[in-house]
């Protein structure tokens, strides 16, 4: 007699659980993934590899894994059962935002990316710096009048433009709440647990853990329709799979090719300089050590990027300069005034967030011509106007070349192409490997 086949069966419980009910074997290869620490021994430490299991003890797992689930078992043959019994919002009206037709056109894909969010109700949107993910995000809140919605980011330069856009757009009579994730995630869970409808979360791969700010109040939140826009997702599949669990899966995407075939944003241009070998730096051991002698302390770089700069100022162009470390902006800026008597901008972690704002008009009105500044001028900031990015801190990571480079893709009447500057410093094995993998992702895109 043939054995019944083996089957699963899946019980959502809400909009944050949902619950194994049969076949949490079969489940095992898709809810986990590999994983591994160090264990110190008496005279090294020894690689330990094993498989991290999204499934809790009481057989519960995060209920944006259920697409996964239902994909992995189609594919591996397996019926699969989910009882599903959670309501969807019902959407009241089409996707309108002021001044803005998104039903026709070059900007159609707003409105393709709209409807999916509204189809899905949860899940990640992947659309490049400078798509238009405020007006995606306004378009969203648009088919849903009355619900109440929270808006989070990581810092105030997005909640500062989502604010500028709900009042341009004439949004100010909807529920939005706008919080940095600092903020809202001190509140008591009490407080929010079903006080919302609709969860937005910008840069969402910021968020990228099970243990972070964004899960803990994702988890503690019963809001039916939950979104994170990024343009760019975790390099790690612990990062993507936190993501993946927490809002679900990727339901469109708008890559920066397709932005730059749909005319909505502007060419990179790269532009790539070596600079001289500096021995002593080769000599050095510890990245920190190589790093402040080799990026933050090179006088060489740091004349270089004043010059450029200086050349593009000179042409009329606006400059931003991104660095890592403060004292690196310093630098440059006190550099940039003994020799060339030049005034740049330095913002910072510190800069109050209202004079951040100040200067981001500034440099749209091309009345600030260079800003240098740290980590929170590199992600959400909205300046059409901005011709130059200048990549003075380098690095490796794909995610923060990307967004370095999103600071300059929206195109304008006036601009049909951003210029990229970055360097090459042949000093030491790190720099050399790290600029070695931000070319290969200069060719990947097809910049050069």
């Amino acid at each position: 007699m043939n054995k019944e086949k083996e089957n699963v069966s899946i019980k959502v419980l809400d909009q944050v659980w949902s619950k194994i009910m049969k076949g949490k074997a079969l489940l095992r290869p898709c809810l986990s993934y590999p994983e591994h620490y160090y264990k110190q021994t008496l005279y090294q430490k020894i690689r330990k590899d094993y498989r991290k299991s999204l499934i809790n003890k009481d057989n519960t797992f995060l209920t944006g894994f259920v697409p996964m689930v239902r994909q992995y078992c189609a594919s591996q043959n397996i019926p699969c059962h989910v009882n599903n019994s959670l309501q969807k919002l019902k959407q009241e009206n089409n996707p309108k935002v002021a001044d803005l037709n998104i039903s026709e056109g070059d900007r159609k894909y707003q409105r393709e990316l709209i409807l999916s969010a509204i189809k899905h109700q949860r899940g990640i949107i992947k659309a490049a710096t400078a798509s238009g993910k405020t007006i995606i995000m306004l378009g969203i809140i648009s088919c849903f009048p009355n619900a109440k919605v929270l808006f989070l980011s990581d810092t105030h330069v997005p909640t500062s433009q989502m604010k500028e856009a709900i009042q341009e757009n004439g949004f100010e009579n909807y529920n939005i709440n706008l919080f940095t994730i600092q903020k809202f995630h001190r509140l008591n869970p009490d407080e929010y647990i079903d006080k919302y409808d609709i969860i937005i979360v910008d840069e969402c791969h910021s968020g990228a853990s099970l243990t972070g700010m964004y899960a803990k109040v994702l988890m503690h939140s019963l809001a039916t329709m939950r979104f994170g826009f990024t343009a760019t997702l975790p390099s790690t599949i612990s990062g993507r799979m936190a993501l993946e669990g927490l809002f679900g899966p990727i339901i469109g995407e708008f890559s920066i090719q397709d932005g730059m075939e749909h005319d909505v944003l502007s060419k990179p241009k790269i532009i790539l300089k070596m600079l001289p070998e500096n021995s002593k730096v080769r000599e050095l051991r510890t990245y920190k050590d190589v790093y402040d002698a080799g990026v933050v302390n090179n006088r060489a770089l740091n004349r270089q990027v004043i010059l450029d700069a200086k050349e593009s100022i000179e042409e009329n162009k606006t400059v931003l300069i991104l660095v890592v470390q403060i004292q690196h902006g310093e630098n440059i800026v006190n550099m940039a005034k003994r020799l060339y008597d030049l005034d740049f901008v330095f913002v910072q972690g510190k800069t109050d967030s209202d004079i951040r704002e100040q200067i981001r008009k500034q440099m749209i009105d091309k009345k600030t011509k260079a800003v240098v500044a740290t980590a929170v001028f590199r992600k959400a900031l909205n300046i059409p106007s901005l011709d130059v990015v200048i990549n003075a801190c380098g690095g490796k990571s794909e995610v923060m070349t990307l967004q370095a480079i999103g600071r300059g893709l929206r195109k304008t009447k006036d601009k049909e192409e951003v210029i990229i500057r970055d360097y090459y410093i042949p000093s030491h094995r790190y720099l050399v490997d790290h600029f070695g993998r931000r070319l290969c992702l200069y060719f990947q895109e097809k910049w050069l």
